[in-house]
């Protein structure tokens, strides 16, 4: 992994997946987020309080798979009643 930290944001981007689930609001949310930082070049490190350049569509591809992942992970813990 090229960051320390690689697994805490995995894990972020799979959680707000979950949470997605629930609050559908978060999708959009994420996905312009996602698409700013890939429109700008940008990555975000709001941990470390930091923005760095150099993001990729495949990078951002990776966030995407996560999240959607964590979408489906939602749809099995908490399915419709």
């Amino acid at each position: 992994m090229r960051y320390p930290l690689a697994g805490i944001y995995i894990a972020t981007h799979v959680a707000l997946g979950i949470a997605a689930r629930r609050y559908h609001i978060i999708i959009p949310g994420f996905l312009v987020y996602q698409m700013w930082q890939l429109s700008n070049n940008k990555r975000v490190f709001i941990d470390q309080g930091r923005i760095e350049d150099g993001n990729s569509v495949e990078h951002t591809g990776h966030k995407l798979f996560q999240f959607a992942c964590g979408i489906l992970l939602g749809v099995v813990l908490f399915p419709p009643m």
